[in-house]
């Protein structure tokens, strides 16, 4: 999936994204064996009809009205002979034919033609409003009925009037039925409600719910289409009002909608600009998503539309940057397709439905696919696959960073999706391996979770399989026994995003994060979060929702996506979804592959085939938070955003020279530095100061001496067990761990301290130290035990320097490939965890020691240095803690074995650029060189 069928919930809670339409396509039930009505004849005759009845013709004249209609039929029926590139016939799916007709295409004229119309249906509306018709009206109301035989069209002046509440319950979802909520989107005060889910014939598991080409009474697209155009015409005889008022932003709503007839009286009776851009009182950052009306038109890939609103001028330029109407509609991926191009703006596109791709994971340099066995995954595939074309934009972000502006301007405005390659660390992919998942809780791989043939069964009338399967079954591909032919999956929200993200502290967002563009894009408070893993073959039938990120972290995924014009919803597998739509012009492909993030805009039909086992996460954008014209969920209000300043561990500084006479050490002060404000409670009163003792810095020969002259009162040593079962002991606590135990106010009351150390000097400590630890006892670095990875055959007490050197290179080698930097295990390049490795916040750095439970504020009050201590005494420590008076020198303790001094081990490239990536921020934190 992209996201997971769950998506299309979202309009329910304000979430979902741009819903739009097509005008003009009235579908007959496949039941009546004909083929569709799908002609502006048709629909002309039906506005004549209308017309009749409204000026009190005579029934006969009607009848012969209707005759000539069906003559009407029977001349257009020679054209099915030639079967439309868009009619679909595959699994007995609803028959469509999304095609423009000649008559259709000659109604888009120029404004001057347009004004001198006396045929539309609003002029007609309001030229036939009798007195009877007028006193039908109950002005009086809150909530009026615009349409006499349709309830669910409605004209909204009071949101407190109780029939509103009444509607609101009258349409809601029905789960039972199978049906969404109602769209989120209206033209101000003129309100359908129009599900965004109905059963199509036959049911969800034979058809598909294409949502603007409804053939089903009285959920048709046509309806929805006449209603706004009534309502229009009725706000013109109520008395003004600002309620009533006909405004600039009702322009961009009605294209957003894809709604044609209200945008020709927009535009011709109202004069509205297709270029004005909405002027709501929102936020300023918030206006980099507003489109005008064209760009919103494009967006949902409305060719009609877009030939209303420029009177058929492609040259007519529509955004800061210069370019036109052509430009958007020739970009690689623009929803409107290169058919729907020619034939409806007569704009020639290349089709881009065989782009080759940028090499990526699981990639070879000739752009094959390779076998992707890294994750210890089942790979294996029942059917081979191997494209790597895809119809839009995929992009290398190992050289080319997509930047805020480059994806307003290119992709979210011009509404294209969009491949980032190679956009997510080598280590957030392992964090999805099977090694990785071995050692999580609920995404164990012998889990059991519920599964079915699509992500969420229950929203399209299937059944979930009626056992629970593990995650090992799945990737075996395990059948269920009542649908043993099937691929199993399943999907589901956050719950377990602390285990699968801990290495960001369960935010996906973080700076080094793949999500890291959700943030930078956007910002956020929250965002429709969804995991998701599956068997070969399983995946995410034919579905739509707000705009969404998706990362593949194992496997292959296959793409069939479909511009908002052309979206569905099914229950079918994803199989027979593909073959309904694979071979239509409005459908694109794309293969993504690990690590690639990929980004689908709102609304945009979209299906998934995994290939070999799989496993992805998936964000949707909520539209509440974003300016999305004629949106009006619940949640429609704009609220600010608090924007959190988020330290990047990845981050390399140019690290000054210590011989630099111009290096100012203040104006280089990270985040990490500031103090964090907040407090919690506390179990003990006071605590007389709290010693952070960070491994390999001298701190056992300090711990020493203050229980050598600090009584139990003054020095506080405890070990204790927290809820999730970790032993702590204040001999190795984080700053992180003491806040823990015993809250924000006993921390700052006390006096806390650390010692640092040079990152190089403390590496070649660690080193020395554990080879000695496990010359003396073997035992505890045998076969699993050694999770430090000590080299223990390749040195030795008569080992020469030349042998020692060497060993610790490989030893940091080793370190590197096994915990790298943002592994759930990269704590151990530094230090055994000592029950913190409980905390995310706990890496191989001095630093991640010091923070708070953020991970972005140093929260410790005084950072001595190793080399200070043994050259300054304890002068400085003694002044803070009194029982330290008499210790005016410190005592090795804990000593290791003599090696050679650490600057020798900086004469090696591989070595000091892991030094450099690993340790950055304490090189840059505490103020130390490279050597």
């Amino acid at each position: 999936m992209a996201a997971d069928l769950e998506g299309v919930t979202h309009g329910v809670n304000g979430s979902s994204g741009v819903h739009l339409h097509r005008r003009h396509h009235d579908l007959k039930s496949p039941k009546s064996n004909g083929n569709m009505l799908l002609g502006e004849q048709i629909d002309q005759k039906k506005t004549t009809t209308r017309q009749l009845l409204c000026s009190g013709k005579g029934s006969t004249q009607l009848l012969l009205l209707l005759l000539a209609a069906v003559l009407l039929f029977n001349l257009i029926m020679p054209d099915a002979a030639n079967p439309d590139p868009v009619n679909n016939t595959n699994n007995n799916a609803t028959k469509m034919n999304f095609d423009q007709s000649k008559s259709e295409q000659s109604r888009i004229t120029s404004t001057d033609n347009k004004e001198k119309r006396r045929d539309s249906p609003i002029e007609i509306l309001a030229s036939n409003k009798g007195e009877e018709e007028e006193e039908a009206y109950d002005t009086e109301r809150g909530v009026i009925d615009v349409m006499s035989n349709d309830p669910r069209c409605k004209l909204i002046l009071s949101a407190s009037d109780p029939a509103l509440a009444k509607a609101e319950r009258d349409y809601a979802r029905n789960k039972e039925k199978g049906t969404g909520p109602d769209e989120s989107f209206s033209l101000s005060p003129c309100h359908y409600y129009y599900p965004n889910r109905v059963v199509p014939e036959g049911g969800y598991l034979k058809n598909i719910d294409w949502y603007l080409f409804r053939p089903v009474e009285p959920n048709t697209s046509l309806q929805r289409e006449e209603c706004f155009v009534e309502c229009l015409a009725l706000m013109e005889t109520l008395d003004d009002s600002p309620i009533t008022e006909v405004t600039h932003d009702m322009l961009a709503a009605a294209a957003t909608m894809g709604l044609q007839n209200a945008t020709r009286v927009l535009v011709n009776k109202y004069k509205l600009d297709p270029l004005y851009l909405p002027n709501f009182e929102v936020e300023e950052e918030l206006r980099k998503f507003q489109p005008n009306a064209i760009q919103a038109a494009i967006m949902g890939g409305y060719a009609e539309v877009v030939k209303i609103l420029t009177s058929s001028n492609m040259e007519l330029v529509i955004d800061s940057h210069g370019r036109t109407v052509k430009d958007y509609v020739q970009m690689p991926g623009s929803p409107i397709r290169p058919y729907y191009a020619q034939k409806v703006l007569g704009i020639t596109v290349d089709d881009n439905k065989g782009q080759s791709s940028p090499v990526g994971e699981g990639m070879d340099e000739s752009g094959s696919i390779t076998d992707n066995s890294d994750s210890g995954w089942n790979s294996a595939e029942s059917v081979p696959y191997s494209d790597t074309t895809c119809g839009f934009d995929v992009i290398d972000t190992t050289d080319n960073d997509v930047s805020l502006d480059d994806f307003l301007k290119n992709y979210y405005l011009p509404g294209r999706p969009l491949v980032m390659r190679n956009h997510v660390s080598e280590a957030e992919i392992n964090s999805f391996s099977k090694r990785s998942w071995s050692k999580l809780d609920h995404f164990h791989p012998t889990s059991e979770f519920n599964v079915g043939v699509t992500a969420y069964p229950n929203l399209t009338q299937q059944k979930k399989c009626s056992r629970k399967m593990t995650i090992e079954q799945l990737e075996k591909d395990e059948r269920c026994a009542e649908m043993k032919d099937l691929h199993m999956m399943h999907a589901e929200h956050d719950q377990g995003f602390d285990e699968v993200y801990a290495m960001y502290d369960g935010d996906p967002t973080s700076s080094r994060s793949g999500f890291r563009k959700l943030k930078e894009y956007f910002d956020f408070a929250n965002y429709g979060w969804q995991i998701f893993f599956g068997s070969d073959g399983s995946g995410a039938t034919l579905h739509w929702h707000a705009a969404a990120f998706n990362i593949l972290y194992v496997g292959k995924k296959e793409w069939r996506i479909t511009p908002p014009q052309y979206r569905g919803f099914t229950g079918m597998t994803a199989q027979q979804a593909k073959a309904n739509i694979e071979n239509k012009p409005y459908t694109l492909k794309c293969t993504q592959l690990p690590g690639d993030l990929i980004y689908i805009p709102d609304h945009w039909g979209h299906m998934t085939i995994n290939h070999g086992f799989g496993i992805g996460v998936a964000a949707i954008v909520p539209a509440k938070d974003r300016f999305v014209p004629g949106y009006t969920g619940k949640e429609a209000k704009r609220k600010k955003r608090k924007v959190v300043e988020d330290a990047n561990t990845n981050y390399k500084p140019q690290l000054p020279r210590a011989d630099d006479p111009t290096h100012d050490k203040s104006d280089l002060e990270h985040p990490a530095l500031r103090h964090h404000p907040t407090s919690k409670g506390s179990e003990r009163n006071t605590i007389p100061f709290f010693f952070v003792h960070i491994n390999k810095t001298g701190g056992t020969s300090l711990i020493s001496m203050l229980g050598e002259h600090c009584t139990r009162d003054e020095y506080v040593r405890e070990r204790w067990e927290t809820d999730s079962g970790y032993n702590h002991r204040s001999f190795h606590s984080t700053a992180h761990s003491y806040l823990e135990r015993h809250g924000q106010q006993v921390w700052d009351q006390a006096y806390t301290f650390a010692v640092v150390r040079h990152p190089l000097a403390r590496q070649v400590s660690n080193f020395f130290f554990l080879v000695s630890t496990c010359e003396n006892n073997k035992n505890k670095c045998e076969g699993d035990r050694n999770d430090r990875l000590i080299p223990t055959n390749k040195i030795s007490a008569s080992s020469t320097e030349e042998e020692k050197i060497g060993a610790f290179h490989d030893w940091m080698w080793n370190l590197y490939q096994a915990y790298p930097p943002g592994s759930p295990e990269h704590y151990l390049f530094g230090s055994k965890g000592h029950g913190n490795e409980e905390y995310s916040t706990m890496n191989a750095t001095q630093t991640s020691w010091l923070v708070d439970e953020t991970g972005q504020d140093i929260v410790v009050k005084t950072i001595l240095k190793l080399e200070q201590l043994s050259n300054n005494g304890m002068k400085e420590l003694s002044q803070a803690i009194p029982c330290l008076a008499k210790a005016h020198t410190m005592i090795a303790k804990n000593q290791t074995p003599k090696y050679p001094h650490y600057s020798k081990f900086a004469n090696n490239d591989r070595t000091n650029k892991i030094m450099q990536e690993v340790f950055t921020l304490d090189y840059y934190n505490f103020g130390y060189d490279l050597i």
